[in-house]
């Protein structure tokens, strides 16, 4: 009992039994006292709870690349000026992920709590401290405790127990200027969704498209993981030591320990693996090219051919090359043939022809149209070109043999100059006659044009405008009726969300892919739910189809049908394994029961 209600208590025996030498005057203000008393203290909050700001990590250690998880709470006080901004520290990304708010009374104790959630991406290690948040609120500005965060290196046996982990594979360490060196990216996961592709990273080189990943099995420290590999290529640009990566991405992953659940399936938490770099020693290109070195460097093969061969002076003859092989095939160029001697030059055409989606390899074709200026020319130069093999480590040339020609004198003829035609008769004396009539007939005269407006089309064209206007004017007073109407809109984008479903399931059950078949099943399933109910999909759970769809009219054959179709999409978390005939029989069996919930009364 605190000291007001102990003073009511004393007043109230004092005036139950009051002294005799008290006047009536003084009992009077006693009950008056009382009286305010009690009117104070029913105003008065039963209990008054002291405002509060706590913030603290779901970790004190965790290595470069992983996320962790900054969480500020706020009790018996509202925050005032929005989300306090997030400290600034070279080596950590702290970025704002959201807020919850909760708000409880027990045994008459009113109690509030706000927390406020942020994402610590590590990118740096060494030992940290977070300094304190100031959080301004109703009840003046509170200050948090500074937190402590060690970050590590990615140690192999730290990565082997990660949720994923990612490494960069090559297939030599040692490369020259100019060579094309295949990477594989290498991730191992459990069970994770993909928000940012591999982001590679590599001073001096020069980094290509990345392929389309692709998927294996494997096992390390007895756990079993997916190995995707996305491979792609580099070339360096500069000579010495280089680093080629981190290579890093972002990931959706299951959050450790947590349960499926039927509709959202299991919480994730927001992962950013990221590799270590590897050394990459650049040779430059040996001394001693020779003078047909255009700067390929990989393996090729060359075939050339010439014509025509028999020809005038003057007359162009094209030189067709088709190099093969592996290396920068787009790069490829031809030597001058300054040394030619008795020929006329014109730029090359070029033709690629990749071998692989990396582009690794391929054929690049060269048509080039030389002109022999001399009759005295009778052969066409063999033609060389050079490139530099890395596995070799020499220079190899490749020749196209000499071809000879027959080439003629250019035989010039001198046509006679045209003569001027007339419209009078053949004959020469005519011509010569005197002067001749350029018209002699004046043919038919044209007629002028009908207007426009006596025109049936232009009529018809003038509609146009109007027809066109109306369709707008319908289609805007649609708009409106539906904005007015938000159950109808609701109902009308889930009748097209439903039937996009149902065609993506008949695909996906074709082409055997479960994982996403069951998520687009509950996806359709709890938007004619929630469309029905008029709930917001968010909110549902599976206890609705007892709840609330049983008690409208749902019967208890199709009550029986939507457990076991949830039921077997939470038991494939556990045991992905469903054939693509299982897969089809379930079709109609998720159409029957979407059209058992449309048949419900609104």
């Amino acid at each position: 009992m605190n000291q007001t209600q102990s003073m009511v208590a004393r007043l109230c025996c004092s005036l139950a039994s009051p002294h005799p030498v008290f006047s009536k005057a003084r009992v009077a203000r006693g009950w008056f006292t009382l009286f305010l008393l009690l009117i104070g203290l029913s105003a008065a909050p039963k209990d008054v709870q002291a405002a509060t700001a706590e913030a603290q990590l779901d970790r004190a250690t965790a290595s470069v690349g992983e996320t962790v998880t900054l969480s500020l709470r706020v009790e018996g006080a509202t925050l005032r000026g929005g989300h306090p901004p997030p400290p600034s520290l070279d080596g950590l990304k702290v970025t704002p992920a959201g807020q919850s708010s909760q708000i409880s009374i027990v045994n008459g104790r009113r109690s509030m709590q706000l927390q406020l959630t942020y994402q610590v991406e590590l990118e740096k290690p060494g030992d940290y401290t977070i300094p304190s948040f100031n959080v301004p609120t109703d009840a003046g500005t509170l200050r948090t405790r500074p937190l402590s965060l060690k970050v590590t290196k990615p140690s192999p046996m730290n990565l082997a127990n990660s949720p994923a982990f990612l490494q960069i594979a090559v297939p030599k360490k040692e490369v020259y200027l100019g060579e094309l060196l295949p990477v594989d990216i290498q991730l191992y996961v459990e069970e994770a969704r993909l928000v940012q592709g591999p982001q590679l990273t590599g001073e001096g080189f020069n980094v290509g498209k990345i392929a389309d990943p692709t998927k294996a099995n494997t096992r390390i420290n007895n756990r079993n993981l997916t190995l995707v590999t996305f491979r792609t290529v580099v070339t360096p640009v500069k000579t010495g030591p280089l680093s080629l990566g981190p290579v890093s991405m972002i990931l959706d992953v299951p959050v450790p320990g947590s349960r499926p659940d039927v509709f959202f399936g299991r919480p994730s938490q927001r992962m950013k693996p990221t590799s270590e770099e590897v050394k990459i020693t650049v040779l430059p290109l040996p001394a001693g090219a020779p003078p047909e070195f255009t700067g390929a460097v990989g393996k090729y093969e060359m075939s050339y051919t010439a014509g025509p061969t028999t020809l005038a002076v003057g007359d162009p003859i094209t030189l067709k090359l088709a190099i093969s092989g592996q290396g920068a095939i787009e790069g490829l160029t031809l030597p001058k043939l300054d040394h030619w001697k008795g020929f006329k030059f014109y730029p090359a055409s070029t033709r690629t022809e990749l071998g692989d989606p990396l582009e690794l390899g391929g054929t690049k074709y060269f048509e080039q149209v030389v002109v022999p200026q001399s009759p005295e020319t009778q052969t066409l130069p063999a033609f060389q070109w050079s490139f530099f093999d890395p596995d070799e480590r020499v220079y190899r040339t490749l020749t196209g043999a000499a071809i000879p020609l027959q080439l003629s004198s250019a035989a010039v003829s001198s046509a006679p100059p045209p003569m001027l035609g007339t419209n009078g008769p053949a004959g020469g004396a005519d011509r010569a006659s005197g002067l001749l009539h350029i018209r002699p007939q004046m043919g038919i005269a044209l007629q002028a044009p009908r207007p426009l407006w006596d025109q049936p089309w232009f009529l018809v064209a003038q509609l146009i405008p109007i027809g066109l206007w109306g369709v707008l004017r319908l289609q805007r007073l649609r708009q409106e009726s539906l904005a007015n109407n938000p159950r109808l809109k609701r109902q009308r984008e889930v009748g097209v969300l439903v039937a996009a479903g149902l065609r993506d399931l008949r695909t996906q059950a074709s082409g055997q892919q479960p994982d996403i078949f069951f998520e687009t099943m509950v996806k359709v399933l709890r938007a004619q739910i929630g469309q029905k109910l008029d709930l917001p999909e968010s909110g549902l759970t599976e206890a609705v189809i007892d709840e609330k769809l049983a008690p409208r009219g749902l019967p208890a054959e199709a009550a029986t049908e939507l457990h076991d179709l949830f039921r077997q999409s939470n038991q494939f978390r556990y045991a992905p394994q469903m054939t693509a005939a299982k897969l089809t029989e379930l079709v109609p069996r998720v159409e029957k029961a979407l059209n058992a919930i449309k048949s419900l009364p609104d």
